[in-house]
């Protein structure tokens, strides 16, 4: 089943952290922020925005009334800014459902969500496909931007829009589209023999194509990196992630995007791949060169070896962040403990480090989005469980 379908993830699915002492000492001070529960959504699947007053924004797969939120974190404290509406029978609402995205904002500060599910679209007899919408910071003046149809407008979007001026860029399973004024039209729609499928959002790069990434097709059936220039839609693969072989767990939904560093490089991990299956961290300067692959997977518990294991961590599904002179970023297995890790490496593509293993005690556990600089210049991220509830978490990384 294609990993787009896999988002049901379910706490039983994970193995609860195995009390071992971490096999490493951390490199960087980790600090639980918050925990998210029923009442503020649970379940993040996207990073963190730095909104346009110095708060953090972020969205929930779950919770509020079944369909998650938009929050706002400020300090220690969360406030629900958007409650989704539940789901009618038909499986529809008026602002869509389930956003696994980041929020976005326009030049003007207006909060843009894209939400996978939900909206008002679609053939009426299965549940509609998504939906955008956008209000003020504060949650008020909520609008529906766009129901997606599942026609020709696509379905299922799992990315935020990339604003360039008034226009921003977007994508679902179908390829990258424009989103002006409320419409949708495909840049270009990827499809076989090259890679399609698409997850998370394209960047623009130094030259002004965008870059995406999909999950299958391509050379080797494992997804691949494509340029497309925006004017045109002319597409070309830049690199076809390599054939892998992987026994560990599978569902999980990676949503990562591509980044554009200061030097005008683009880097992007991919979930799977590598020598042992693990995930890789890739730089494109002009051409892609891989420049970490993922350690050894251990399946199995010992007595000292957590079961999910990869010393430096395993299957990378959050976006990179780039903070002074190093590229940081979050596996979602992997660690000392086996659930998860926070990771940094040069600009350069060399000094891998393994900085952090969650759940030696810390109440949290499997980060699925990567990490965002917060206004004191600290980075922050969430994990998809654990923390008070089981819901997840928001922590704080002091570099």
């Amino acid at each position: 089943m294609m990993r787009a379908l896999l988002l049901m993830l379910a706490a039983c699915s994970h193995p609860a952290p195995v009390p071992v002492t971490p096999l490493v000492a951390p490199l960087a001070a980790v600090a639980q922020v918050a925990s998210l529960g029923p009442s503020t959504g649970y379940a993040p699947r996207a990073s963190l925005v730095l909104g346009p007053g110095g708060s953090l924004y972020g969205t929930t797969w779950k919770g509020g009334n079944g369909c998650g939120t938009v929050y706002r974190l400020d300090g220690t404290a969360i406030t629900v800014v958007h409650a989704f509406a539940a789901l009618d029978t038909s499986g529809r609402n008026a602002d869509g459902c389930r956003p696994v995205a980041p929020v976005s904002f326009n030049s003007s500060g207006r909060l843009y969500v894209v939400a996978r599910e939900g909206g008002t679209g679609g053939n009426p007899i299965r549940p509609a496909p998504g939906a955008i919408i956008s209000m003020t910071p504060a949650g008020d003046q909520v609008e529906l931007e766009h129901a997606f149809t599942g026609g020709a407008d696509g379905a299922s979007p799992a990315g935020a829009l990339v604003w360039s001026g008034e226009i921003a860029y977007g994508a679902t399973p179908q390829g990258v589209y424009r989103f002006d004024a409320g419409a949708i039209s495909y840049v270009t729609a990827l499809a076989a023999p090259g890679p399609r499928n698409t997850y998370g959002s394209p960047t623009i790069d130094r030259d002004g194509n965008l870059v995406t990434w999909a999950a299958y097709g391509g050379a080797n059936n494992a997804g691949g990196i494509v340029v497309i220039q925006p004017d045109t839609g002319a597409a070309r693969t830049l690199y076809d992630f390599p054939a892998y072989t992987f026994a560990g767990n599978t569902d999980n939904a990676p949503l990562q995007s591509p980044i554009v560093t200061s030097d005008g490089a683009v880097w992007l991990t991919s979930e799977f791949g590598g020598t042992n299956g693990t995930g890789m961290v890739i730089k494109l300067e002009r051409t892609a060169t891989v420049v970490h692959e993922g350690g050894p997977w251990i399946a199995t518990a010992t007595p000292t070896t957590p079961r999910f294991s990869s010393m430096d961590g395993a299957l990378p599904l959050g976006t990179l962040v780039e903070l002074g002179d190093w590229i940081y970023g979050t596996t979602y297995y992997g660690g000392a403990n086996g659930v998860g890790s926070i990771f940094r490496i040069g600009h350069d593509g060399r000094g891998y480090q393994a900085l952090y293993s969650f759940g030696a005690g810390d109440g949290m556990c499997y980060p699925a989005s990567g990490l965002t600089i917060g206004s004191d210049g600290a980075l922050y991220g969430t994990t998809f469980l654990c923390g008070a509830t089981g819901g997840g978490s928001i922590y704080r990384l002091e570099p």
